[in-house]
């Protein structure tokens, strides 16, 4: 319902798909440019032993002698650039800024949509609801703030949302990006440094350890990533530093621990079968109209020689573009969720926001009022559900 409400918030993945998509393209570039510098190396022994054999095969195998062929001044002398010493650390901290900002990018969108959401439970009923939950950012009359930009951006959620997070909260949006960076940098050296000693070393309790430590580290990650994930969550609804936000949503999870493992785990078999049924449905319509259509059968114009790889290719698609957009969904499932507790918590264990009226509707709530006194029975008032 809260999507609904806010439709223009699953369209959001394609801002964060399209921002990484631009820094890996800078990251290419520029990585290649690091990687040409470097001084000029001419070798001339090894290039006449080169053009040596490469005579020899043209004379041995005449009818190729086109394919290796090389010039006089190429018999002369070989060069080629030997790359910097500086380059590879200018390198690595290139493709920690990659990692850092690509962290930054996921989490700015985290936040966009959790603020979007936290909104919609908080500001139920309130006239023109604006980002910040209980009312932060409204006005004594409980209006939208008057403000000098346009009144589409004044209005969109997304916009305000988005723009709570790179305003108030960037700050600590790049702080908890860089714990993450930080463990997965470590991570990269780590592995590399696993595949070097792989063939060096025969002595296999260090390669036990060595995977164990790699495990490890993976672990961490992972921890680390769902901590600052509930804390980008909770610094979208209570705009409180990084630090006290994690402490605060742990605390939180820690209380509420079986309500949240129950509704999470429903929530993710949900989302797996959703994914499934969109990339088997695409699949199904590719399959379809390529096993229909005239001029992908046999002497077509356009006639294909096996229909599994172009299913194969959309099925792919499907799955990640699928994963976008219900990436969207589980921000907001676990935002919900984190609401909810934030809600227990400030009102004595009774979550004044998450009425039935707001869970089901009004619609659904009459109708199921109206049976129970067909049937003769209580119809009693709730203010509020619990787990």
């Amino acid at each position: 319902k809260a999507l609904s409400k806010n439709f223009g918030l699953v369209f959001y993945p394609l801002v964060t798909v399209s921002a990484l998509f631009a820094l890996m393209v800078y990251f290419v570039f520029v990585g290649a440019a690091m990687m040409s510098a470097g001084d000029k190396v001419s070798v001339d022994n090894l290039a006449s032993d080169i053009a040596a054999n490469v005579q020899a095969i043209q004379e041995k195998y005449p009818n190729y002698a086109n394919v290796v062929n090389v010039t006089t001044a190429e018999r002369q002398t070989l060069s080629f650039i030997e790359p910097l010493t500086a380059t590879r650390y200018l390198f690595a901290y290139h493709f920690f800024g990659l990692l850092w900002t690509a962290q930054v990018i996921q989490g700015i969108g985290m936040m966009t949509i959790a603020g979007v959401i936290a909104n919609y439970y908080f500001n139920r009923g309130v006239a023109n609801p604006v980002a910040g939950v209980g009312g932060s950012e409204l006005a004594e009359d409980g209006s939208a703030p008057k403000s000098g930009r346009c009144g589409c951006c004044r209005r969109s959620m997304v916009c305000i949302s988005l723009r709570r997070a790179l305003t108030k909260n960037f700050g600590s949006i790049v702080f908890g990006s860089l714990l993450i960076a930080i463990i997965q940098f470590i991570r990269i050296i780590f592995q590399y440094i696993q595949n070097q000693m792989k063939n060096k070393t025969k002595n296999k309790s260090a390669k036990l350890l060595m995977k164990c430590v790699g495990c490890l580290l993976w672990c961490l990650e992972l921890c680390l990533k769902f901590i600052t994930r509930n804390a980008f969550i909770y610094m979208a609804v209570k705009g409180t530093s990084f630090y006290t936000s994690a402490k605060a949503s742990i605390m939180l999870i820690m209380a509420n621990v079986v309500d949240l493992a129950v509704v999470n785990t429903i929530g993710e078999i949900l989302m797996v079968l959703g994914k499934l049924f969109v990339t088997c449905t695409c699949a199904f319509i590719a399959y379809y109209i390529m096993n229909n259509y005239e001029g992908f059968q046999a002497d077509g114009d356009e006639e294909l020689s096996s229909l599994w790889l172009p299913v194969l290719i959309t099925m792919i698609f499907a799955f990640f573009v699928a994963s976008a957009f219900f990436y969207v969904v589980d921000i907001a499932i676990d935002t919900i969720l984190l609401c909810f507790c934030i809600d227990k918590k400030e009102n004595d264990g009774v979550p004044v926001h998450m009425t039935l009226e707001g869970v089901v509707g009004k619609r659904a709530l009459s109708a199921a009022r109206a049976g129970k006194k067909r049937n003769g029975g209580d119809d009693g008032e709730s203010g509020g559900i619990s787990m």
